[in-house]
């Protein structure tokens, strides 16, 4: 962070002198390759935040929960719309949800029911987080496959991360998962996150919508096996995986 040397709120502020020595400081640090900066004015005191360049993550030896630890220390604001939601990914990341809460921050999460896939046990799990604020999206034959975070910090600043993974171990740690880190989208996915709040298939999720789901996915399995009889009067095959819902995603 290159600082004002005098306590002033904007740039305009700041003699031609000071502000040379600023650009200088600026200079010195493209010059170590940094990519851009950000202008602030938190508590009142001008300052330019160094800012990183759009990063990838891509699984494996570089998953995205790291990345997702880091956002989440910082933040004091979290959005989050997400296709999946399965009790192993919820229950790595349930530590920085409770800290975030804890600190004053605010959490807000959509989750999909498409395909039922979704876990219930995982949406008891987000709903016992006191002071969430978790919706459902009812698919009711609509698609429904994002995976975006939205990040803001005490500084008002924002970022993004969009990409493949849901809340699954597997996705969140080394599963191939493409997911693109970037604080220029943070204004479009804020908005976007905005305007999924307002659609009539998001609603507050409660302990009876998760009984009810539950109830129509245990109806689906049941159904699902039954439909796997063999042919062959007497005789069945094993069910491994039933459609709709994997162990993970």
């Amino acid at each position: 962070m290159i600082a004002a040397p005098r306590h002033v709120p904007a740039w305009d502020d700041l003699t031609g002198a000071e502000q040379m020595a600023m650009l200088g400081a600026v200079g010195a640090a493209l010059g170590r390759g940094t990519a851009q900066f950000v202008a602030s004015s938190v508590h009142n005191h001008f300052h330019l935040r160094e800012t990183s360049a759009t990063r990838l993550t891509t699984g494996g030896a570089d998953p995205l929960l790291p990345l997702l630890g880091e956002r989440l220390d910082q933040a004091r604001s979290v959005d989050l719309a997400i296709a999946f939601a399965m009790d192993s990914g919820v229950a790595l990341l349930e530590p920085w949800f409770r800290e975030l809460l804890a600190r004053g921050g605010r959490l807000r999460m959509v989750v999909g029911d498409y395909l039922d896939t979704t876990d219930p046990t995982a949406l008891a799990r987000l709903l016992d987080l006191e002071g969430a604020e978790i919706f459902i999206f009812q698919t009711d034959g609509l698609s429904f496959h994002p995976k975006a975070w939205l990040f803001n910090n005490a500084d008002a600043q924002g970022t993004a991360i969009v990409g493949s993974s849901n809340l699954s171990q597997s996705a969140l740690t080394q599963g191939v998962e493409w997911n693109l880190h970037a604080e220029d989208a943070a204004i479009s996915v804020g908005g976007a996150f905005d305007e999924l709040l307002q659609r009539p298939e998001v609603k507050p999720l409660t302990v009876e919508w998760i009984d009810a789901y539950a109830q129509r996915r245990r109806a689906l399995l049941h159904k699902s096996a039954d439909s796997r009889t063999a042919p062959i009067p007497g005789q069945t095959y094993p069910t491994t995986f039933v459609t709709g819902m994997p162990s993970a995603v």
